[in-house]
């Protein structure tokens, strides 16, 4: 897919998507949407992927 074909790929995709690619395709988002400028759509993908929640443990 051409970078052309993934940026308008990423602004068809609706927010409820976002949490269900895996870690290589948001990586892959991230990384097109900054090199094409794309704040919006880069901060809507940090801002919706999966959290996890660890306790630190005190010694």
């Amino acid at each position: 897919m051409s970078v052309k074909g993934s940026v308008n790929a990423l602004k068809k995709m609706n927010e409820k998507m976002y949490p269900k690619l895996s870690v290589d395709e948001r990586f892959k988002m991230v990384i097109k949407t900054m090199v094409n400028g794309d704040e919006v759509q880069r901060e809507k993908l940090a801002r919706l992927c999966p959290r996890v929640t660890t306790p630190i443990q005190k010694e």
